[in-house]
């Protein structure tokens, strides 16, 4: 398969991979609302790693990397979003995840609820 002029190839995994310190630095952040300055340091530096992305995570990557510089808190805030979901997504499992039905779940019935249309007024069945 040959990819089209002019398109731009993403590393999804290399970038994903990269951003997992990130993340873990922010959710640390937002939790406790302490965040390690080494910590950030060193999750900046594995993003600084990457070669040159294009797109919106090539600009995150680059906002994140720079400090935020002349960024509003909006635009880091969305930024380190998109990385952390990126990251998010490198940890996935590979492959298709099993979901237990309601069925399968221990002690949890299945209700059963009969859903019938309401009648319209001035429609009534004359037998």
């Amino acid at each position: 398969m040959s990819t089209p002029a002019g398109a731009v190839i993403v590393d999804l995994s290399a970038v994903g991979r990269a951003s997992v310190a990130l993340a873990r630095w922010y959710r640390g952040l937002v939790a406790t609302g302490k965040g390690d300055v080494n910590e950030l340091g060193r999750a900046r530096a594995a993003l600084a790693a990457l070669p040159a992305q294009h797109g919106r995570l090539g600009r995150a990557i680059e906002l994140v990397v720079c400090g935020g510089e002349h960024a509003s808190d909006e635009e880091v805030v969305a930024a380190v979003s998109l990385l952390c979901d990126a990251a998010t997504r490198a940890g996935a499992p590979p492959g298709p995840v099993a979901v237990p039905t309601p069925a399968a779940l221990p002690g949890r019935r299945r209700r059963t609820r009969i859903v019938t249309q309401p009648s319209l007024p001035g429609l009534d069945v004359i037998l």
